[in-house]
């Protein structure tokens, strides 16, 4: 329970008073999303005190790869996302950025959340030069995130119906799920680990695209319609 998590975390913070993993717990279980961000930033902070400047330097790129390295980074991890949770923006996009540029290869999938993040914010020019960066080709997720982009840039284009054909193609079962239920999974559902092309995939692509489909209604009635154009020719 929590109450007892906490009196273990009481005991563990007396013999490690600077435990990362003791922070990044007590912000879990926090239900206000504002002391959980200061108990993560706590952990965050900490965490990279406990890594000497040159250790950080020859380690920089490839983070995850390290021991040491992975509670700093997960603390980094959490922090942003509860900053989005309380609704900033800019931070967050800070964070993953430096995330990514400790932890080059992304085995966190870093670089699909800062991309949401970027079209939320407008910043479209940073979001060419993110996708770019890391662009797969004829991957699912970066091509319905390509979608959204160019809907968001150019409306109902050629270019943008073009791109969610191929997102269709990729991963057949993302537009049948929006089509079926337009909430979001819960964070429980959400796989650990998928084929591409399955169901699963199509889960971590709904609740990558969350807020994007939320702040777009537009968007989600293109998609829809597009669907049921399909289904109705099929």
């Amino acid at each position: 329970t929590p109450a007892k998590g906490k009196a273990l975390i009481k005991k563990a913070l007396k013999l490690d008073p600077n435990n990362v993993d003791a922070y990044i717990y007590l912000g879990s279980i926090n239900k206000d999303p504002h002391q959980a961000a200061e108990y993560f930033k706590k952990g965050m902070e900490l965490g990279k005190e406990q890594l000497d400047e040159a250790t950080f330097e020859e380690m920089k790129g490839h983070f995850w790869n390290f021991h040491e390295t992975i509670p700093y980074m997960v603390a980094k991890e959490v922090y942003a996302e509860c900053l989005c949770a309380i609704g900033k923006i800019d931070e967050p996009i800070k964070q993953f950025n430096e995330l990514l540029a400790l932890n080059v290869n992304d085995n966190r999938g870093i670089r699909f959340r800062l991309a949401t993040l970027l079209l939320i914010a407008g910043r479209y020019s940073e979001y060419e030069t993110h996708s770019k960066n890391y662009h797969e080709k004829g991957s699912a997720p970066w091509l319905f995130l390509n979608s959204i982009y160019l809907f968001l840039k150019e409306g109902e284009s050629t270019k943008t119906k073009k791109t969610l054909a191929k997102a269709h193609k990729a991963n057949k079962h993302v537009l049948a799920m929006i089509a079926e239920d337009e909430d979001l999974p819960d964070d429980e559902d959400i796989p650990d680990s998928y084929w591409v092309g399955d169901e699963d995939e199509a889960l971590v692509i709904i609740m990558m695209l969350g807020d994007l489909l939320i702040q777009n209604k537009p968007f989600i009635q293109y998609i829809l319609d597009y669907y049921f154009s399909l289904e109705q020719n099929a």
